[in-house]
């Protein structure tokens, strides 16, 4: 009699660690891992959470606030704002960063002379 208690028991337990295991939120976006020690500091892109055009003029909700062309955020200068998308300009180091209402983009960031897109 023992044994079968044993038997339904060990299953079980076994179960239970497996529920106790953390359940990773699948559309969560990767995680980045760092290397101990690294010196290395994160960036972080502003949030792009809305684009509103009313006639000529444009506007971009990113982290919260609204902003025009001219307009800092952080680091950033907003240059241009699009239908999908808005580019910054850091002002660190003069480059563009492109940040999008979605995750992708139907046409290339910068097409060439020439293309069909």
């Amino acid at each position: 009699m023992w044994r079968v208690k044993a038997l339904l028991i060990l299953p079980l337990v076994g179960m239970s660690t497996l529920v106790a295991q953390e359940l990773r939120d699948p559309t969560a976006p990767p995680r980045v891992l760092e290397r101990a020690g690294s010196t290395a500091t994160a960036v972080t892109v502003p949030k792009l959470q809305s684009i509103q055009w009313v006639g000529e003029q444009r506007k971009a909700l990113i982290e919260g606030s609204w902003k025009q062309v001219g307009d800092s955020v952080g680091p950033y200068r907003v240059n241009a704002i699009h239908m999908s998308e808005v580019v910054l300009r850091d002002t660190r180091n003069s480059k563009d960063l492109t940040i999008r209402l979605f995750g992708f983009s139907a046409t290339p960031v910068n097409p060439t002379a020439g293309s069909s897109l």
